[in-house]
């Protein structure tokens, strides 16, 4: 139990370390995502430009 908790410790923290960069890379994707889909309507509602 106890080499067990030892193990899992240090585990979970780099988890959370983990989940901190993820959250800062998953607001970079959401914002990339936000643009490529602005884009994509103006493509879509004025197809003469492209």
């Amino acid at each position: 139990m106890v080499k067990w908790l030892l193990w899992v410790s240090p585990d979970r923290y780099r988890l959370e370390a983990l989940e901190r960069k993820l959250g800062r890379m998953e607001a970079f994707l959401l914002a990339l995502t936000f643009v490529l889909v602005v884009y994509l309507l103006i493509a879509l509602l004025q197809p003469e430009r492209f």
